[in-house]
C-alpha cells in the first residue's frame, strides 16, 4: 500500500491543478511565467553586431515530402560595414551543407568553412572593405526535423522553422501544406541568412511544386515555369528591404478568394471547405489598410497584402511581410462566426506592415515597438469600427492581461536588455502592457499630436531598425516637449504604480489625498497627468493634475458637498487604484457615466460584495438594460439564483431574445439555468434549436437542470458536431449520467480532437462520469488517463491528467472513509455482512492505490 501522505497529495492535486468548467468561455490552464533566481546572473542582450550587411538574398529551393526535406541553393549579396572583413558567419540551423563558392560573373571559386549546426563561418578569398560587394553561393539540404535542439516559445510554440504537414497524405482529414515560421530567429533552419532582426534585405525566391499546390511568398511573382514532370517554378521578387524573420514559404491546395484595394491583390487562401465564408473572415482587410494608411498618414508601403490560414500552426498569425500566415482557428463555418470572429487579429497583423515591417525593432530587447504597436492597432481599430466604449473594453482586456501575469511574478521592464531567450520577450507585458502604454500616451499628448508623431516616426525610420528613443526623439520632435520622464517610467521600468485615494471636505472645499506606491522599482515615484471630474449638483466640471510625488494633496474649491469626486475620470491609467468612495459615490457615477470604463469600475465594485447591499442590486439590475452588451455580461455574471427576483427575470429573458452578442445571450441561459425552474424548459429546448453554437451549450445546460432525459437526448444528436462549445457541453452532459456506453466518447474525444483545449476538457469530465461508474470501469478509465497523460506532450497535459485521477480519488477516499465508520460500529453486523464490507473497504483502497500509482506514472515519465 501506498502511504497515506500519496493520497493527501492526490487530493491536493486536484484543489491547486488547473481546472476546466462546463462553459468553454470560461476555460483557463495557465502556467507562471518564469522568476527570475536572485544572483543569477542573466546575459545582457543588446543590438547584434553587424559585420556584414545582407544586401540581396536569392533562393531556388525544391522538397521531398517523404524525407520532409528542403533542397535549396541561395546566393548572397553582402558587403562589410565599416570595418574590413575576410570571414563570414551566417546564421544556418540543421543542414547539410553541400557546396559554397565566391561568385564573380560566371566565375566560382571553392571556399573553405567551418559549421558547427548552427553557424556557418566561411573564410573569404582576401579581405574585402566596406567598399567592396560580395556574392557568395551555397548548395544546402534543410532537415528541420532533425535539429539537434528545438526551443518552444510562448506566442509561438516550436522554432523548427520550415514544417511539412500531412506529408504522405495518410490523414484523410487534413491538407498537405510546407509552411514556414520565421520569428525570431528560425527562418535560418530553411535557408542561410543573418538572422538577426535588425538585419534586412531584398528577396527574389524560385519554388518548385507539384501543379495541385499554391506557391506562395513575399512580394510579387515575376514567372511560372510549367515543367514535364508534373510541377512548376514560381519566381517571387520582393524588391523592398525586409527583415530575415518576416521571409515566408506557403504551400498547398488552397481555395483563392481575391479582393482588391486601391487596385492592389487581397487575397484570402483558405481550405475549400471555407471557400464560402473567406469574404466574411478576411473581408474587412481593404477597409482597414484604407483606415490605418488614412489615420497614420502613410499610405500601405508594400505590394500586396495576402492572407494564408495552415494547418497545425505554432502561433496565432504572423505578420510575414505582404503574405500573413494565420492559423486553422481563423476558419469557421458561417454558424461559428454567429459567435465571433478574430477580427482584432486581422487587425494586429496589418498593423505590423507599419510597425514591425516598415520600421522593424533592432533588437528582440525593443521587441514592445513592434508588439505594442500591433495590439494597439486592435484598439484602434475597434475604435473606428465599433465605438468608444469597444476601444475602452479592448484596453480593459489589455490592462487585465498585463495585471494577471504582474500577479503571477513576472514584472519586467518593457524594453529589456536581459533575458535568456527571445520566447522571454514574447508575453503580456511586450503586448498587452505595451498596448496600454501606447493609449496613455496618446491621452497625454492628444490624438493630433500622437498620430503626428507616428507619421514622423514611420517616415523617419521606414526600411530600417530602430530603438526605443527613436520613438521618443520623433514624439519629441512633434510636440516639443521632453519626454524622457514617460518613456522611463514605463518603457524602461517594470510594474506600474499602486494609488491610495481618499476625501476630506470642507465647507468650501473638497481635498484629495493620493498616495503613490510602486508595485516593483522601489525607488520609482511615477509623474501621472489625470483627471478628476467633480459633480456638485447638476454640474460636473473636469479638473487636470499631475500627481507626481508619493504624497500629494490637491484642493478643490466647492459651493456644496460634492456628489461625486472622480479621480482618473477617465480610467485611463494602468495602476491599481483603491479609490475610497462611498456606496453613494458609485451609484452616482454609474447613473452619470458617459463611458464604458466607468460604469464597469462600479460593477467591479458592487459585484464583488460577497453580500449585496441594496444599492448593488440596483445598480447590478439597471446594468442589465445597458446600451453597451459587455456591461449587460458583466451584470449577468454578478448576479445569482437569489437575484432572479421577476424584474431580473424579465431582464434576462429580454437579453436571450434580444441581446446584441450570442456570447452575452448564452451567458443570460447560464444564469436561468440556476433557477432549475421547469416553467422554462421551452426557454432552453428554443436555445438548442438557435443557429449558435455558444447559445445551444447553453441552452442545453439549463436544459440538464430540469430535464436531464431531454438533455441526453439532444447530447446524442450533438455527437458528431465539430464545434468547441457543443463538444464540451456534451462531455458536461455525459459526465452527469451512469450510462457505460458514453464511456467510449469520452476516450475517443480525449484522444482523437484536434482541439488541445477539447482534450483536457474531455479528460476532466471523464473523471467526473467515472466517479460514478462501477470499479472495472474506474480501474479501465485510470490506466486510460494514465497513457493519456504519460504520452501526450501537449501543454498542461500531466497536470490535467493529474487533476483527473485526484477527483476519482478523492470519490474512493469518501466511500473508504464511510466503509471505515461503519466497520468501527459493526457490532450488530452478521459475520458474512462485516466480511463482506471488509472486502469492499481492501478493494477500495487497493482502487485508491491504483490510482496513486498511475499519477506517480505520469510525472515520471
Amino acid at each position: 500500500m501506498k502511504n497515506t501522505f500519496l493520497l493527501l497529495t492526490l487530493i491536493l492535486i486536484l484543489f491547486t491543478s488547473c481546472k476546466t468548467t462546463k462553459k468553454a468561455s470560461e476555460t483557463n490552464f495557465k502556467t507562471l511565467d518564469p522568476i527570475e533566481v536572485i544572483g543569477k546572473r542573466i546575459e545582457y542582450k543588446g543590438s547584434p553586431t553587424q559585420y556584414f550587411d545582407l544586401i540581396h538574398t536569392k533562393l531556388n529551393v525544391h522538397f521531398s515530402w517523404e524525407d520532409q526535406y528542403l533542397f535549396g541553393e541561395a546566393t548572397l549579396t553582402l558587403k562589410p560595414y565599416f570595418y574590413p572583413q575576410n570571414i563570414l558567419e551566417l546564421d544556418a540551423k540543421g543542414m547539410d551543407i553541400r557546396q559554397i563558392n565566391l561568385v564573380s560573373g560566371n566565375d566560382k571559386k571553392e571556399l573553405e568553412y567551418q559549421y558547427n549546426d548552427k553557424i556557418l563561418k566561411i573564410t573569404l578569398d582576401k579581405t574585402y572593405t566596406r567598399e567592396d560587394e560580395i556574392t557568395v553561393f551555397i548548395k544546402y539540404i534543410s532537415k528541420p526535423n532533425e535539429l539537434i535542439k528545438k526551443e518552444g516559445l510562448k506566442a509561438i510554440s516550436d522554432d523548427k522553422g520550415l514544417y511539412f504537414i500531412n506529408p504522405l497524405g495518410e490523414d484523410k482529414s487534413k491538407p498537405r501544406q510546407i509552411w514556414t515560421q520565421g520569428e525570431p530567429e528560425s527562418n535560418s533552419v530553411w535557408f542561410p541568412t543573418i538572422d538577426k532582426p535588425n538585419e534586412r534585405a531584398s528577396l527574389e525566391i524560385s519554388m518548385t511544386v507539384e501543379n495541385n499546390f499554391y506557391a506562395i511568398s513575399n512580394g510579387h511573382a515575376t514567372e511560372q515555369i510549367m515543367h514535364e514532370d508534373g510541377t512548376y517554378t514560381i519566381t517571387w521578387v520582393h524588391e523592398k528591404p525586409i527583415a530575415p524573420y518576416l521571409v515566408m514559404m506557403a504551400i498547398g491546395e488552397y481555395s483563392e478568394i481575391k479582393d482588391s484595394w486601391r487596385g492592389m491583390t487581397i487575397n484570402y487562401y483558405v481550405e475549400k471547405e471555407y471557400e464560402n465564408v473567406a469574404r466574411k473572415i478576411f473581408g474587412k482587410t481593404p477597409k482597414m489598410l484604407e483606415f490605418f494608411s488614412e489615420q497614420l498618414g502613410v499610405d500601405y508601403p508594400w505590394d500586396k497584402y495576402w492572407s494564408i490560414v495552415v494547418r497545425d500552426y505554432v502561433s496565432g498569425a504572423m505578420e510575414n511581410n505582404t503574405s500573413v500566415v494565420f492559423g486553422e482557428f481563423l476558419q469557421r463555418s458561417e454558424r461559428e462566426l454567429l459567435d465571433g470572429n478574430n477580427e482584432d487579429i486581422v487587425a494586429h497583423e496589418i498593423y505590423h506592415h507599419w510597425f514591425g515591417n516598415l520600421v522593424t525593432c533592432e533588437s528582440w530587447s525593443n521587441l514592445p515597438l513592434n508588439e505594442s504597436f500591433a495590439t494597439y492597432g486592435e484598439v484602434l481599430w475597434a475604435e473606428h469600427e465599433y465605438g468608444q466604449d469597444a476601444k475602452e473594453l479592448k484596453i480593459r482586456q489589455d490592462m487585465h492581461s498585463y495585471f494577471r501575469e504582474a500577479n503571477s511574478g513576472k514584472q519586467v521592464d518593457l524594453i529589456r536588455f536581459r533575458y535568456e531567450t527571445p520566447n522571454d520577450m514574447f508575453d503580456s507585458h511586450s503586448y498587452a502592457k505595451g498596448g496600454v502604454v501606447l493609449s496613455m500616451l496618446r491621452e497625454i499628448v492628444g490624438d493630433d499630436a500622437f498620430f503626428a508623431s507616428l507619421q514622423e516616426y514611420l517616415w523617419t525610420n521606414q526600411y530600417t531598425s530602430v530603438e526605443i528613443h527613436d520613438l521618443r526623439i520623433a514624439f519629441e520632435k512633434i510636440t516639443g516637449k521632453d519626454l524622457n520622464w514617460f518613456f522611463n517610467q514605463w518603457f524602461l521600468s517594470a510594474g506600474h504604480p499602486i494609488i491610495d485615494v481618499n476625501y476630506i471636505y470642507t465647507d468650501s472645499s473638497v481635498i484629495v489625498k493620493l498616495k503613490q506606491e510602486p508595485s516593483k522599482e522601489e525607488y520609482l515615484i511615477y509623474r501621472l497627468p489625470m483627471t478628476i471630474e467633480i459633480t456638485e449638483g447638476y454640474n460636473t466640471r473636469t479638473e487636470n493634475i499631475v500627481f507626481d510625488r508619493k504624497k500629494q494633496e490637491f484642493e478643490f474649491k466647492t459651493s456644496i458637498k460634492p456628489q461625486l469626486v472622480n479621480v482618473d475620470s477617465k480610467k485611463y491609467l494602468l495602476a491599481e487604484i483603491k479609490d475610497n468612495k462611498t456606496e453613494d459615490n458609485y451609484v452616482i457615477q454609474f447613473n452619470n457615466a458617459k463611458t464604458f470604463s466607468n460604469k464597469l469600475e462600479v460593477l467591479n465594485y458592487f459585484g464583488t460584495q460577497k453580500q449585496k447591499s441594496e444599492k448593488a442590486k440596483q445598480i447590478i439590475s439597471k446594468a442589465l438594460e445597458d446600451d453597451f452588451w459587455y456591461v449587460q455580461f458583466k451584470a449577468l455574471k454578478f448576479l445569482d439564483k437569489k437575484d432572479l427576483d421577476d424584474v431580473n427575470i424579465s431582464r434576462v429573458l429580454n437579453i436571450i431574445n434580444n441581446g446584441s452578442k450570442t456570447k452575452l445571450q448564452a451567458e443570460a441561459y447560464y444564469l436561468l439555468a440556476k433557477l432549475e425552474d421547469s416553467k422554462y424548459e421551452n426557454v432552453f429546448i428554443k436555445g438548442t434549436q438557435s443557429l449558435s453554437y455558444v447559445i445551444n451549450a447553453a441552452a442545453l445546460n439549463g436544459l440538464l437542470s430540469i430535464n436531464k432525459t431531454k438533455a441526453l437526448e439532444i447530447a446524442k444528436s450533438w455527437e458528431n458536431t465539430d464545434n468547441y462549445s457543443i463538444t464540451d457541453e456534451v462531455l458536461h452532459v455525459y459526465s452527469e449520467t451512469s450510462d457505460t456506453t458514453k464511456k467510449q466518447y469520452f476516450e475517443d474525444i480525449a484522444t482523437n480532437s484536434d482541439n488541445q483545449y477539447t482534450r483536457l476538457n474531455a479528460v476532466y469530465y471523464y473523471s467526473k462520469y467515472l466517479g460514478k461508474m462501477d470499479d472495472k470501469t474506474v480501474l479501465e478509465g485510470v490506466s486510460f488517463i494514465e497513457n493519456w497523460g504519460k504520452e501526450d506532450e501537449g501543454r498542461y497535459v500531466k497536470r490535467v491528467a493529474q487533476s483527473a485521477l485526484a477527483r476519482i480519488a478523492e470519490v474512493y477516499i469518501i466511500k473508504a472513509d464511510s466503509y471505515k465508520s461503519e466497520l468501527n460500529n459493526s457490532t450488530g453486523l452478521l459475520s458474512s455482512q462485516k466480511e463482506a464490507m471488509e472486502n469492499e473497504y481492501a478493494n477500495m483502497l487497493l482502487i485508491i492505490d491504483r490510482i496513486a500509482e498511475a499519477s506517480e506514472n505520469i510525472v515520471d515519465k
